[in-house]
């Protein structure tokens, strides 16, 4: 006889009207976003910011689906983790041992889960209460994850298709970068020659590195518009992005070939574990925003795995001549 938990898993797992797209939602303990294009991201934590371990499942544009968990531990040797998932009786319903290795922080383990065992631990996901973490090392911290709202999650996930009605960007031709005006300094006695790149005629962009402090220590980027002579015009406006302080977009990049703008923001807690990543496309007039990524939750979720949460696309302008 099939069960409640039976009808939600198999709607998730695949067989199901998808009736939205991109959008985000939280169930009891999880939470989940999907971009415009398809690609989904669920995921839960055992709630402690000091010693944090996270389950993450991925559901990619076309369909393929991952799983990476990560735990905090003071073991530097710790090379497997096994993972358990137990149900309501209090039996283990899944098992799993997974090879670890140290994220760049050098203090959590994170396993990547076969595809084919992806299917199998979604099913026990929807079914159990807890998943537990087990080693020979030492692990830190509160070692289950609640499944309460997993289900929920689930299925929320799979009513989410690519919409095809998604925003796009019309990308101009890559200007000419001769006669570029000559501007040795911004004005900051911290900071480096720019680099300049015309994005439109009569809109050159300055990209400056600076230091935060005479010892060199710590390091900013700044984005400057200047005119054909090399003085500043206000901008470059960048799409839905506020500066929070005067250092600018950490780690900024200005690509001349692709015009795309990329920068990120951390959380001050738990640095690397939570913020956002953007894309921005230049359009002729500003930088709009092509692919956003980010995690609220610093529960130790790496970078490139934070969930993508906007996505537009961008068209060539010379291609549609």
């Amino acid at each position: 006889m099939r069960t409640v938990w039976g009808a939600l898993l198999i709607a998730a797992l695949g067989f199901g009207e998808a009736r939205a797209q991109a959008g985000s939602a939280n169930f009891e303990r999880w939470s989940a976003v999907c971009d415009e294009v398809g690609e989904c991201s669920a995921w839960a934590s055992n709630g402690n910011w000091l010693a944090p371990s996270y389950l993450l499942l991925r559901r990619s544009a076309d369909g393929q689906w991952s799983a990476h968990f990560g735990v905090s531990t003071s073991d530097n040797e710790l090379k497997a983790i096994e993972l358990k998932v137990i149900g309501p009786d209090g039996a283990a319903t899944w098992t799993g041992r997974f090879s670890s290795a140290p994220d760049d922080q050098s203090m959590r383990r994170t396993s990547v889960l076969a595809t084919s065992e992806v299917a199998v631990l979604r099913d026990a996901i929807a079914q159990g209460l807890t998943l537990g973490a087990y080693a020979n090392g030492k692990i830190d911290g509160p070692k289950t994850i609640s499944l309460k709202g997993s289900a929920a999650t689930l299925l929320w996930i799979q009513n989410r298709r690519p919409d095809p009605h998604y925003p796009a960007i019309r990308r101009p031709p890559v200007a000419s970068q001769t006669h570029l005006p000559k501007v040795s300094s911004m004005g900051d006695s911290l900071c480096y020659e720019p680099d300049l790149t015309r994005l439109s005629p009569g809109k050159i962009l300055a990209e400056t590195s600076c230091r935060v402090f005479e010892d060199k220590s710590g390091s900013y980027t700044t984005m400057q518009l200047l005119d054909e002579n090399g003085s500043r015009l206000p901008g470059p406006e960048i799409e839905d992005y506020v500066e929070e302080d005067s250092y600018g977009l950490a780690g900024a990049t200005y690509d001349p070939k692709t015009l795309t703008l990329s920068g990120s923001q951390y959380g001050e807690y738990r640095p690397g574990s939570c913020g956002w990543s953007t894309e921005w496309v230049w359009d002729g007039e500003r930088f709009r925003v092509a692919h956003e990524k980010g995690m609220i939750d610093c529960v130790g979720i790496p970078r490139e795995l934070w969930p993508s949460k906007r996505r537009v696309r961008v068209i060539d302008a010379r291609a549609h001549r």
